[in-house]
């Protein structure tokens, strides 16, 4: 869910004013595929967009190498205005809170991962870090990265969040609550790495390529307090997590033969279920592809 997005666009101004961005409230909350019901429909719309994204990825890396060989020519209007707005864009987000749940990797116990953020603000300032406004004529521009409270959690045995019983609301205030804020860990998380606050300071030199003794970029981290932390559970929990993904990529295109009902007391449904991964996945693809007709088809 995303609370609020809020764009501050200066239509009048763009070269002399900046353009500022707001996002206040992402709350997101995942669970594995094997734990929700299969939809043929919704399956197929997710393989043809991975597949658009991959040809999407093919092309864009075609065009790339095209241009290589193309002579480069003067940016025009609409690319310096681009560049403009990039250069003077401020960024500030807040209250981020994204976890995956897998209530199936560890037999009896849940597992639930999740990345919190208090504060983000990024921002343009001049060579004193001051918030400023930087024109096109300026050779070197500086950013500051102000990040408040980022942590990374795995708690074992965790109540779930997506349990049907509890309402929108609930979930919503649930799930604000667990971000931490101002360096402080929270009792109710297991952190991997505990809240921390790191204040990053950029200098981009566009014109640095003129002078190879001058760096394009100059970057300086202040990381206030850093704590890493991995116990047992966590780390068995983790293992059986990523060896549960691994199945899972093996057992998806057989997801849809999968039935419904629990293992014990239904031995002929999932005799059924192996039957038919092997038949419609394996066995009747073959002998379509080395069959008369195909072959007579592609002659």
């Amino acid at each position: 869910r995303l609370g609020k997005l809020s764009l501050s666009i200066p239509w009048k101004n763009l070269y002399r004013d900046r353009v500022e961005v707001t996002i206040d409230g992402v709350y997101v909350v995942a669970l594995p595929t094997h734990a929700s019901k299969y939809d043929p429909e919704k399956e197929q719309k997710s393989i043809r967009s991975a597949k658009a994204k991959e040809l999407a990825a093919i092309e864009e890396a075609q065009k790339k190498a095209a241009e290589k060989d193309v002579e480069k020519k003067d940016d025009g209007f609409a690319v310096k205005m681009a560049m403009q707005i990039v250069r003077n864009l401020q960024v500030t987000v807040r209250n981020v809170h994204i976890r995956y749940e897998d209530p199936i990797s560890v037999a009896g116990h849940q597992l639930a991962y999740g990345i919190t953020l208090e504060h983000l603000l990024v921002v343009t300032t001049d060579g004193n870090w001051t918030p400023t406004f930087v024109t096109e004529e300026s050779a070197k521009f500086w950013k500051v990265l102000d990040m408040s409270c980022l942590s990374v959690y795995c708690d074992v045995d965790s109540p779930s969040l997506a349990n049907p019983s509890l309402s929108r609301g609930t979930v919503d205030k649930t799930i604000e609550e667990m971000i931490a804020r101002g360096e402080a860990s929270l009792p109710n998380h297991q952190y991997l790495i505990k809240p921390i606050s790191v204040d990053t300071k950029l200098m981009i030199n566009k014109n640095a390529g003129a002078n190879p003794d001058e760096p394009q970029v100059e970057m300086s981290m202040d990381v206030r307090q850093l704590g890493i932390a991995l116990d047992q559970d966590q780390f068995q929990g983790s293992m059986m997590v990523v060896e549960s993904f691994d199945r899972m990529a093996t057992n998806l295109p057989f997801r849809k033969y999968k039935p419904a009902t629990p293992l014990h007391g239904n031995a002929r449904a999932w005799w059924n279920y192996a039957l038919q991964s092997i038949l419609k996945e394996d066995v009747e693809p073959r002998l379509r592809q080395w069959s008369w007709k195909r072959i007579k088809e592609h002659r």
